[in-house]
């Protein structure tokens, strides 16, 4: 032993020789004694450790590297290494405290510092040493070596698990080096700096929590999932054990509540845990103030979100003192900069709001605003790709219970992390904004949605709707189209009973959309008192733990001419509101889809009602109960959910809410800002959505339509007559709809002398023209005015809008009405007059009523009806012969162009039309045949392709009477043009005449196969005249006996016209070389039917047109 001692106290002193190779075999002898030597002497390195402690600042790298193993090796064997600190720590602290580093080897550094770690791990009193070590982790947290950092933190952690005051009073000095790690490159780092920071900050002064929350936060979006969790555990930690955790809850909390929502399971489970915890603790250390909460607890609300496991009352204690501070803060990281910012906090706020419960009401003003912009800025990052998945986009993840019999909802109660997560969009865009963006929307519409279920309808519509009055498309469409969106969620989770609340009895003024059209106003009457039986589907009603007024009572009256007092529901507001002319007439894109989901969130609850009285009905036939003697054995929900039953009797029998959405729809798919945007992907979207909603609302109306009839509801008198023919679900929602929407239509050109070619009324009725089927239009309803009642038909009502609202009834260009009418001076163009259109506007509206005129002859039932004398003498006279006086301009061109067109569609509606087959070729002379072959050829459209389109329509009236043997029956061909007057068909061939020698060539076309059609129709016989009580649905079943024979008209005995024709007549039949006159030298543009007296006026039009321009020549009818 004493030759040991003997030579380590030799190597000891070889340690300061000069030469470096014996510094370095002396510490090699000094590692290989420790390394192999059993029996150490445990004083020896007290005795040697100050001459070791100096090789530390020896300037060869492997004699330093060599001391540290020694030191460590030393320490090992030293029992009590108290007394070395003082030896030990100073040399350490120059070797890596100075403010340059000193030593420039990562691994001797790492080493040195890791020698440090264990004297730390070794010594239990540390108190004069806190400022040595706390001065050394200061320099280390900011090496560049990421091994050093890590070994830092640990030793932060371990000095402050040793609860030093000293530490408590210096370690703010260590916190800014310390967050700086928190964004190193290596996730390891920044995990080791997460935990670091947890222990540090619970043993240190409380003002440091508030410097460390902000990059904290940043944490939260870190691509590690382990470093998230860490993030959550410290929060976690902190609101558990913080000692100054009551000053810091408002700002730790969304941390926590932010692992919530993140997409790791692991990360949700772990948040969960700890919320739970902190919100138990909470409770008892507050026991006294939640005392009475704790005690009379009734459970979550009625009208709790389905899906949702409720949080303990802790929990809900701690965001309800923290939200007046929360939302303004994520209603303005909404609108943040960075994508990430703005989808956790949209994902926030549901979770707040759930938490909340009733208590959301005194923040729904932060709330609706927050939200609103929220879905503004969402929607205005999104392409024009995206903005078509907003269309029928309704949240991935729904928070209220589906009624509908498809749906398999079922009502278990899960955990809210699986509900409230963030959605991934059904669709993947190219871009990652707007992916970004759609998934905003998704959360944002929950939020709305969640509020809804929270707070009285009443109460956020009041709110709302000022907004929605500042918000104009003009000035800010996105913010129009983020307050439709956010209307459509509140609308979503609103319970049926709270949408049907209604008011004191009150004034409504007569402009209201749903009121100034109305012809009856239907007013609850329902006393009922029938609930549902106890089922599992009971406790998934939304509704009010309060005792809601359940009496409906109103009395039923027609709407007077100033205004009327009716019990106007939250509901009737709402859908009133959005049935003004400036919502409807929206064109942004995404305020058409906002607007589109409203009416689908509507319809939704029409169909909830419909749903939930039918399982009422099926549960009475089961049970073999009465209406009245159903009971509930929960008595607490009996008044919810017997207001709920009564709320769904109110909406099935009210047609105004379904008149309304039926006005919305048509003018979402009726208004467009360009032309060109209703055959893009967008514009087919759009429309296809309104023709599903279109369906889906017809089958909800026919359902209502019978509900009422079962309960005996009281309902609106029918307002219009129709025949017993069966009708299909959409005829009966236009038969209910069409009569109000007139009315509507009516009260608009009353405001202004016409419509003009954007208005709102011109292209909600160019829509329903468009989709109303056939019998849609040939009803006849019942019309109040001036407390008058009398009955109209639809189809007179629509081509009187046509005439007043596009000026068909007068000449172009301002002229007046034609045919000397009185209203010939209220359109003035002239300088200060009081016409607003251009000539070039007033062209494009007469040219849309044309076309809508023209449009309306391609249905069948329809055409039918035109083709009557009645109706036949409306159009020509007030529709179509006005617009043929010539003027001049391209656009009065234009105009007679249509004219000839609409002229055209109404003579072949009432002219039986021959099949091409029928046509005779054989009977054509060498000059027709000729004529044919040059038109088939070359310059001129076939005739023929012309009359295919016309005839194919009579086909379709024939497909259905056929034979035995499959073919179809010839029946005799009539027209209706005898049994019109003869001064209008004096009219009509001098309006034609004129059009015969028009500039235009296809004007010119077209007048002469109207000539044509003309003349064969005068020469067929005509039908029966009907009844002056015929309803244009009898009109259009055409079943109607024809005259026999072949009855000249009274029109064709003119002396003007009887002469000339006869000989031409007679010398056709027996003369097979005819030729063509060809003096006049005009070019015939279309063949006519073979062997028809149109054909030989055809032959002779050149004479023809010098008979119409002599003046002596007056035709006699």
């Amino acid at each position: 032993m004493g030759d040991s001692l003997c030579n380590i106290a030799r190597y000891i002193t070889l340690l300061t020789d000069e030469d470096r190779f014996v510094r370095k075999k002396a510490l090699k002898c000094v590692e290989d004694y420790l390394n192999t030597n059993s029996d150490k002497e445990n004083t020896i390195f007290s005795t040697v450790a100050e001459n070791l402690a100096k090789t530390l600042n020896d300037p060869v790298e492997v004699n330093r590297e060599l001391a540290v193993k020694v030191l460590k090796l030393s320490i090992d064997v030293t029992n009590d290494v108290t007394p070395l600190l003082a030896l030990l720590v100073p040399v350490l602290v120059m070797r890596l405290g100075q403010k340059e580093i000193t030593e420039h080897s990562e691994e001797i550094r790492y080493s040195t510092l890791n020698l440090l770690y264990i004297l730390l791990n070794r010594t239990d009193e540390i108190s004069p040493f806190v400022d040595d070590y706390i001065s050394v982790i200061q320099k280390t947290l900011v090496d560049p070596y990421h091994e050093i950092k890590k070994l830092s933190c640990k030793i932060a952690v371990v000095l402050s698990q040793r609860k030093c005051h000293r530490f408590y009073q210096i370690s703010e000095s260590i916190l800014l080096p310390m967050l700086s790690n928190l964004t190193h490159q290596h996730s390891k780092v920044r995990l080791e700096t997460v935990v670091a920071l947890e222990k540090v900050l619970l043993h240190s002064q409380g003002k440091l929590v508030e410097n460390v929350i902000a990059p904290l936060t940043q944490r939260l979006f870190d691509s590690s999932s382990a470093v998230r969790r860490a993030v959550i555990e410290l929060v976690g930690s902190w609101l558990l054990d913080l000692p100054d955790r009551y000053s810091y809850q408002t700002k730790l909390l969304p941390l926590l509540l932010s692992g919530f929502i993140d997409e790791s399971d692991e990360i949700r489970m772990v948040a969960s845990k700890l919320w739970h915890h902190i919100g138990l603790k909470f409770e008892k250390e507050n026991e006294e103030q939640l005392k009475d909460k704790l005690d009379f607890d009734h459970g979550p609300p009625f009208h709790y979100p389905c899906g949702c496991k409720r949080p303990i009352l802790g929990c809900r204690e701690l965001v309800y003192r923290s939200a007046s501070k929360l939302f303004p803060g994520l209603c303005k990281d909404l609108s943040d900069w960075q994508e990430a910012t703005r989808l956790k906090a949209a994902s926030l706020i549901p979770l707040l709001i759930l938490h909340l419960e009733e208590s959301a009401t005194q923040h729904t003003q932060h709330l609706l605003t927050g939200i609103a912009n929220g879905l503004a800025d969402a929607l205005s990052r999104i392409s024009p790709v995206g903005n078509m998945s907003l269309i029928n986009m309704m949240p991935i993840v729904s928070f209220r219970k589906e009624t509908s019999s498809s749906s398999t909802t079922t009502a278990d109660r899960v955990d809210i992390i699986s509900l409230v997560v963030t959605h991934a969009t059904s669709q993947v865009f190219s871009l990652s904004e707007a992916n970004e963006a759609i998934k905003i929307i998704n959360q944002l519409f929950i939020a709305a949605q969640i509020l809804g279920c929270m707070i009285p309808t009443k109460f956020w519509w009041h709110l709302l709707e000022p907004c929605l009055d500042r918000c104009t498309e003009s000035a800010a469409p996105s913010s129009l189209a983020g307050h439709l969106l956010l209307l459509s969620g509140l609308l979503h989770g609103s319970p049926l009973n709270q949408l049907i609340i209604t008011d004191e009895m009150e004034e409504l003024k007569r402009d209201s959309p749903l009121n100034k059209c109305s012809t009856n106003v239907t007013n609850a009457s329902t006393n009922s008192t029938s609930t549902a039986t106890t089922s599992d589907d009971s406790h998934c009603i939304h509704g009010d733990k309060t005792n809601e007024n359940n009496d409906y009572q109103m009395k039923k009256g027609h709407v007077k001419e100033s205004y009327t007092q009716i019990n106007y529901s939250t509901l009737h507001k709402i859908i009133s509101y959005l049935c003004q002319n400036e919502l409807i007439s929206v064109i942004s894109i995404n305020a058409k889809a906002g607007l589109l989901e409203c009416v689908q969130v509507c319809i939704k609850h029409l169909e909830e009602a419909i749903v939930l009285l039918k399982k009422e009905t099926e549960q009475q036939q089961q049970q073999g109960d009465t209406l009245e003697t159903l009971q509930l054995n929960d008595d607490s929900h009996k008044n919810i959910i017997q207001a709920t039953y009564n709320a769904a009797k109110l909406i099935i029998q009210d047609n105004q809410i379904r008149s309304c959405l039926f006005e919305i729809i048509l003018g979402s798919g009726a208004i467009w800002p360009e032309n060109d945007l209703i055959s893009s992907d967008f514009g087919r979207t759009v429309l296809s959505s309104c023709d599903k909603l279109m369906q889906w609302l017809a089958a909800c109306h026919q359902d209502c339509i019978n509900l009422s009839k079962q309960y005996h509801l009281s309902t609106e008198d029918e307002d219009f007559e129709v025949n017993s023919t069966p009708v299909s679900h959409m005829d009966q929602l236009f038969f209910s709809c069409m009569p109000k929407l007139i009315c509507r239509l009516n009260e608009d050109l009353k405001k202004s002398i016409s419509w003009n070619p954007r208005s709102v009324g011109l292209a909600i009725l160019s829509r329903c023209l468009q989709i109303a089927p056939g019998p849609a239009l040939l009803f006849t309803f019942n019309n109040h005015d001036n407390n008058s009642q009398t009955k109209k038909e639809c189809l007179t009502t629509v081509l009187d809008l046509l005439e007043r609202g596009c000026r068909l009834n007068c000449a172009p260009g301002g002229g007046g009405v034609d045919n000397g009418s009185s209203n010939s001076s209220q359109f003035n163009k002239s300088p200060g007059g009081t016409d607003p259109l251009t000539l070039a506007s007033e062209a494009e509206l007469r040219l849309r009523g044309l076309m809508l005129l023209t449009k309306l002859t391609d249905n069948n039932q329809i055409r039918k009806v035109l083709s009557s004398p009645k109706y036949l003498n409306y159009c020509f006279s007030k529709l179509i012969l006005p617009v043929c006086v010539w003027r001049a301009g391209r656009t009065s061109e234009a105009m007679r162009k249509a004219a000839i067109t609409s002229y055209l569609a109404l003579l072949a509606s009432a002219v039986s039309m021959h099949h091409l087959s029928e046509i005779v070729l054989n009977l054509r002379t060498n000059s027709e045949i000729n004529i044919d072959n040059w038109l088939l050829t070359n310059n001129i459209e076939s005739m023929h392709e012309i009359m295919k389109e016309l005839t194919n329509r009579e086909e379709v009236c024939d497909i259905n009477n056929t034979n035995s043997n499959n073919e179809i029956q010839s029946f005799p061909k009539y027209s209706n043009l005898p049994s019109l007057s003869g001064s209008l068909l004096s009219l009509m061939l001098a309006r034609l005449g004129s059009l015969l020698d028009d500039d235009l060539e296809g004007t010119r076309r077209l007048a002469c196969l109207c000539l044509t059609i003309f003349f064969n129709g005068l020469l067929i016989p005509s039908p029966p005249i009907s009844p002056a009580s015929s309803s244009p649905m009898e009109l259009s079943n055409g079943n109607q006996n024809h005259y026999e024979g072949n009855r000249v008209v009274d029109f064709l005995n003119s002396p003007t016209w009887i002469q000339p024709l006869t000989t031409t007549i007679t010398n056709t039949v027996s003369s097979s070389n005819h030729e063509l006159v060809k003096e006049h030298n005009v070019l015939l543009p279309y063949c006519p039917l073979a062997n028809s007296f149109g054909d030989q006026v055809y032959r002779f039009y050149g004479n023809f047109i010098k008979r119409l321009n002599d003046s002596k020549d007056q035709i006699i009818g």
